[in-house]
């Protein structure tokens, strides 16, 4: 059986990066003996996940986009000029427009990720938060991948998207058209389900694919023991980054055992890196021991989580691989309300059973002060509920893997 995968990673995403080898392994699991071509838009990024019976190719979007990605996830180490930054934002601008945006032109240009689908047995769309209407060539790219199968009669599966709001209700329409046509779906949060019920379209929810894997504490209780908060920063917001440095540093003052803080990069992108490194010397300046983590690899950034005490983090995943492991989250919500990146967040505060440890960009000091300590004295309650909550992803994401297509 050879099935195609394709999803939001090859971005420099870490976190996507979790989702495509989890994928990948309930995949597996429902089918042993299966040959899996997954499709990304970088095969460098991705090339981790390849082995005997995973081959990578190029996506649908990593021919169309004309490499314009590259300003928007901006890799660490790569230095622009101001000409490139222009012939970049010109091609974007070029790529995201509805003349070059459009089903029938991506078809023309990737017709090598095309012909990997043909012949497959099954299309897997797998998870993540890129079907929104603020980059639609990704979302364009990948109702060009369903059409195909669609027109080819091959089989498809969504497997665990965020699906976002499109204003123009032509083009929802299209998209509606085309979920329609798939043989199961099952979403990652509330809202997209909300969004499919209004269509009348069947569907399931079930929380985000990574959280089916367990892995047992390293500190099953609390012990007297130095403390390590874990922090996944992007907001560049200097209001809130200096009422968290100032929560943070409460906390370090008054919990009576050493207390440090490593800063963990989730994407490897370099706007992360400044605003990582901005909160690093604030920190420092209110004389809390830091670290800045750069991790190489998915797998590095999950042990860096689960070795923390406690993470506090802006990216889901970080959320998410932390939750996956016992440690205790606090999610930042800074996104606008009713955005993709709002939805899921609030969704997966709710799954975990977590709402209360939420903040955003007008939490006060004391606010999140009481909501650190909060989270870290209820660890074992929280390890409690995320091993359950991860058992009942592993179940439900290989038994809807393995329905009869």
């Amino acid at each position: 059986m050879r099935i195609v995968l394709t999803g939001g990673w090859g971005y420099g995403n870490l976190g996507d990066d979790a989702i495509l080898n989890s994928t990948i392994t309930i995949i597996k699991a429902a089918y042993p003996h299966c040959i899996i071509d997954v499709l990304t838009y970088n095969i460098a990024d991705s090339k981790i996940h390849e082995t005997k019976t995973v081959h990578l190719h190029k996506s649908v979007h990593s021919y169309v986009d004309l490499g314009s990605s590259e300003l928007t996830y901006k890799k660490l180490g790569i230095t622009y000029s101001f000409n490139r930054k222009l012939y970049l934002l010109a091609k974007r601008t070029l790529v995201e427009s509805q003349f070059w945006c459009n089903i029938k032109n991506f078809k023309r240009l990737s017709t090598p990720a095309l012909d990997v689908i043909k012949g497959a047995d099954l299309l897997v769309v797998a998870g993540g938060g890129y079907f929104n209407e603020k980059w639609m060539s990704n979302v364009i790219s990948h109702l060009v991948e369903m059409t195909i199968a669609i027109e080819l009669k091959i089989p498809f599966l969504v497997t665990g998207p965020t699906i976002g709001t499109f204003a123009d209700k032509k083009l929802n329409k299209l998209i509606m058209n085309i979920f329609r046509e798939a043989k199961y779906i099952y979403v990652r949060d509330s809202f997209s389900l909300e969004q499919f019920k209004i269509e009348n379209i069947k569907s399931k929810i079930i929380p985000d694919i990574v959280l089916s894997k367990w892995n047992k504490p390293i500190n099953e209780t609390i012990k007297s023991e130095d403390i390590t908060i874990g922090l996944i920063i992007t907001n560049k917001d200097k209001n809130f980054l200096e009422r968290l440095s100032q929560s943070l540093s409460k906390y370090s003052y008054s919990c009576q055992r050493n207390c440090s803080i490593n800063i963990i990069m989730s994407r490897l992108w370099k706007s992360d890196f400044l605003t990582s490194l901005y909160v690093q010397k604030k920190l420092e300046t209110l004389g809390i021991t830091t670290k800045l983590v750069i991790p190489g690899s998915f797998h590095t950034l999950e042990k860096e989580l689960s070795e923390c005490s406690l993470v506090i983090s802006e990216n889901l995943h970080g959320l998410i691989l932390a939750t996956r492991n016992g440690v205790p989250i606090i999610a930042i919500n800074d996104y606008s309300v009713g955005s993709p990146n709002y939805k899921k967040f609030i969704s997966f505060s709710l799954q975990v059973d977590s709402k209360e440890y939420v903040i955003n960009n007008e939490t006060s000091v004391t606010d999140i002060y009481f909501k650190i300590n909060s989270a870290y004295e209820n660890t074992n309650n929280f390890i409690k509920k995320s091993n359950k909550l991860c058992i009942s992803v592993k179940n439900k994401s290989e038994q809807f893997l393995a329905m009869p297509i």
